[in-house]
């Protein structure tokens, strides 16, 4: 019995910081990616270089 229970006590002392860290790192992309986001969305050229290229908007409504 104190052997399972010394095994369970490890693998939980590996688990908490392993966790941890996987909550920090899922935050932090999170919030890097909103902030990228909202930093594109503000920038007209930026969204004009990521947007669809001129000659094909313009096939595009013409055979519309």
């Amino acid at each position: 019995m104190d052997s399972y229970f010394n095994l369970v006590v490890r693998n939980i002392r590996d688990t908490i910081p392993k966790m941890i860290g996987h909550f920090l790192v899922r935050n932090s992309q999170e919030n890097l990616q909103y902030s990228i986001y909202n930093e594109i969305m503000k920038s007209e050229e930026m969204l004009r270089e990521l947007g669809e290229p001129l000659h094909i908007q313009e096939e595009r409504e013409t055979v519309t």
